[in-house]
């Protein structure tokens, strides 16, 4: 039975191939020139339906293929008009996202399910365009993009169908960050304050280096102020709910300890060639 069905299928398809197109970037997004080569298959496939010297209406989202200079110019010389959605209203505006694509996504699941029952075979990309053609064809029927218009007031125009409601700006708690520990958390704090800390030193050090202080600290006096940033980090983290990643930031910040101390090895040599006895005049 579903071998009478695919042949159905595939009978089908036969006679909507002449009007398939199909193009692909390097970098598997579309782009500039497949949106320019798309315009020119529009305006074939839809001129039809209007008089000579009549504008059609191109309706888009805001990617930057549609609006190439190639894109705007074939719009121009060809009485399309390019109107675009506002950003970020697409779910409400946009029929393919109201309408159609819960819709195809639907008939996609299907005719992947029966393909594999059919020829024990997963969707890959050997027979996803098979695939997908045949939910193409379920889905995107004459009815379904009438309604998508419809249901987004685009024809019949209706602009009543978008309500203030969709249009309301998100609510007042939807702006507040959720982060999986609150900021007032303890050990939040305790690992800002360490990180504060190790950062402080690290510009205690460069500053040093630039003034040519022959006082500055040497390698063990860094060393021993990361670790008492560390340690001090430490006895806080061990007593809070992210004692768990106690030994990560050990490890991490013992790293950045040492690293400042092998970047900076001027501290050995001032500490080693400073003689206290010759600083007075």
């Amino acid at each position: 039975m579903h071998r009478e069905y695919f042949n159905l299928k595939f009978t089908m398809l036969k006679t909507l191939i002449s009007t398939f197109r199909i193009g692909y970037s390097q970098k598997g997004w579309t782009d500039g020139k497949i949106g320019a080569e798309w315009i020119k298959i529009f305006d074939k496939q839809t001129k039809h339906k209007v008089k000579k010297g009549e504008y059609q209406l191109l309706i888009v989202d805001g990617h930057n293929s549609h609006y190439t200079i190639a894109f705007l110019m074939y719009a121009r010389e060809n009485l399309i008009l390019v109107l675009c959605y506002p950003a970020h209203t697409t779910h409400i505006y946009q029929g393919l996202d109201v309408v159609i694509f819960a819709v195809l996504k639907h008939f996609l699941m299907e005719e992947r399910d029966k393909w594999f029952h059919t020829w024990a075979q997963a969707m890959d990309k050997n027979n996803f365009l098979a695939i997908y053609s045949a939910a193409h064809v379920c889905a995107l029927t004459p009815e379904n993009v009438k309604s998508a218009f419809k249901k987004t007031g685009v024809w019949p125009y209706n602009p009543s169908v978008i309500t203030e409601e969709m249009l309301a700006p998100s609510k007042a708690t939807s702006v507040q960050a959720h982060l999986p520990v609150p900021m007032s958390d303890p050990a939040t704090d305790a690992l800002a304050i360490m990180f504060r800390g190790l950062a402080s030193i690290n510009n205690a050090g460069h500053d040093t280096e630039d003034a040519h202080n022959d006082q500055a600290s040497g390698p063990s006096d860094v060393n021993k102020q990361c670790h008492a940033v560390i340690n001090t980090a430490v006895e806080v983290l061990a007593q809070t709910n992210l004692s768990h990643l106690l030994a990560t930031t050990l490890t991490t910040s013992r790293r950045h300890a040492h690293h400042f101390a092998h970047n900076h090895p001027s501290y050995h040599s001032k500490s080693t060639s400073h003689n206290p006895t010759t600083n007075g005049r």
